[in-house]
């Protein structure tokens, strides 16, 4: 949900295309090392550690997107940006491992294109929800209210991001509650 946010969010504080376009694309770059140093923890401390680790740094990103406005200069929104690809990289590193630690490699295979295809679809629908419930109906109530477009799409994206918290705190709860399977 995120990534999908980056290019309209910068837009909205004022950031050109030309430095949006290239911090997406750092972005990317910080996607790979984000893969790398996810399989250096994951086999230093765990998968568990690992993924609460980089649920937790998404977390609070999020939080800092959501409540202060350090994203609203280039200087502030690159390393956030920079943050969020390496978190999301780590997830391409972490949920194969984890699979096969969790149902063995099997049937490895079948089950984790199970698992793709539910990240595929929420990577999906929740970017078209966000956009359908909050960045479309929060400025339109506000500018109903007098409330500056730009101000009013601000909020929304804070709102946005109030949203990632809970999903990335959820996460978190997850991965903690989440025991390793015995071996046989």
């Amino acid at each position: 949900m995120v990534i999908s946010l980056i290019a309209p969010l910068a837009k909205t504080l004022g950031i050109s295309q030309e430095t949006a376009a290239f911090l997406i694309g750092f972005l990317s770059i910080l996607n790979g090392f984000g893969r790398i140093l996810a399989g250096w923890l994951s086999d230093a401390s765990g998968r568990r550690v690992a993924m609460l680790a980089f649920f937790s740094v998404t977390a609070l990103m999020c939080t800092i997107m959501a409540f202060t406005n350090i994203a609203g200069t280039t200087v502030g929104y690159a390393p956030a940006l920079m943050t969020f690809g390496a978190s999301y990289g780590s997830n391409f590193a972490l949920f194969p491992a984890a699979t096969a630690d969790y149902f063995g490699t099997k049937n490895l295979g079948d089950i984790y294109a199970g698992v793709f295809t539910a990240w595929g679809l929420a990577g999906f629908v929740g970017p078209r929800f966000i956009k359908a419930r909050l960045l479309k109906s929060i400025p339109k109530e506000l500018m109903a209210q007098g409330t500056p477009k730009e101000e009013a799409n601000l909020v929304a994206y804070k709102t946005a991001f109030k949203v990632a918290i809970g999903l990335g705190l959820l996460a978190v709860v997850i991965a903690f509650l989440t025991r390793a399977p015995k071996e046989d």
